[in-house]
């Protein structure tokens, strides 16, 4: 009751929504990063996702590039960012205008000069897609058959035409949080995926793309994890409500990266 009342005070006041405050634990301990709602207090102590943020510390190297599809307000490109080092570079995808500025607040905040921002979404198609904004900033999403909220127009591009123009270079490590459009970016990277075999760290969100994100992956021979716990998945071709099928948030590795294979699993 007493700690109840007390994160309710200084929620109010010094922790309030809209102000920039550091991240006191975790491997982002040390930058900073404006509170938003949506997410409360959890980033700033190390909380948004622990299991993505641990793992990429192991699987992340200096000198590597990455890309943050879905970046969102941009706390794990922070992360990503000190991973990755001076000599290595983030590319943080955002299609929305909005989060995509507050994106790059925190990125300035923290002066960060390895990370490149691109206003846009990764999908399967060059092009301008619709966008609806969910019921609140973190839930937005480019627009599949089942469309609740508002719609906005956003440029959408593939990793493989941004890879061959050389807009971006080959990336090492894929973080994919979507909210439903993970398969249409790996069907835009296939061509990125096969040839230099990323790591991939993906967020899956429905039945329909736990069995196409899993026959992807199984089409690629890639290895697939739990985030949790790193169980190994075997029935790829199966998605929730399978138990043993592939769901929810996984990492993936080829068997060509046994170095990070190594590092994963001890």
């Amino acid at each position: 009751m007493v700690r109840r009342i007390v994160r309710t005070i200084l929620k109010s006041t010094y922790w309030r929504d809209g102000q920039i405050r550091t991240i006191l634990l975790g491997p982002s301990a040390g930058q900073v990063y404006r509170i938003f709602p949506e997410y409360g207090l959890a980033p700033t102590f190390g909380r948004w996702e622990p299991e993505l943020q641990k793992l990429m510390v192991k699987v992340i190297s200096p000198g590597d590039v990455v890309y943050d599809a879905g970046a969102n307000y941009g706390i794990h490109s922070l992360l990503m960012s000190r991973l990755v080092g001076a000599t290595g570079i983030v590319c943080a995808f955002e299609p929305h205008p909005r989060i995509h500025a507050s994106c790059a607040e925190n990125v300035a905040l923290n002066s960060l000069n390895n990370v490149r921002l691109f206003n846009a979404a990764l999908g399967a198609l060059d092009g301008e897609v619709d966008y609806v904004e969910g019921h609140n900033e973190a839930t937005g999403h480019v627009a599949t058959s089942a469309r609740i909220g508002s719609e906005i127009a956003v440029r959408c591009a593939t990793i493989d035409s941004l890879v061959a123009e050389q807009t971006v270079p080959p990336p090492d490590f894929i973080k994919i949080d979507v909210e439903g459009f993970e398969g249409n970016v790996l069907t835009g990277a296939a061509l990125t995926v096969h040839r230099y075999f990323p790591t991939l760290a993906i967020d899956l969100h429905t039945p329909e793309q736990d069995v196409l994100v899993g026959t992807f992956l199984l089409e690629a021979n890639y290895e697939v994890y739990r985030q949790k716990g790193l169980q190994r998945i075997t029935r790829l071709h199966k998605g929730w409500p399978d138990p043993e099928g592939i769901q929810d948030c996984i990492i993936a590795i080829h068997p060509s990266r046994k170095g990070i294979r190594a590092r994963l699993l001890t």
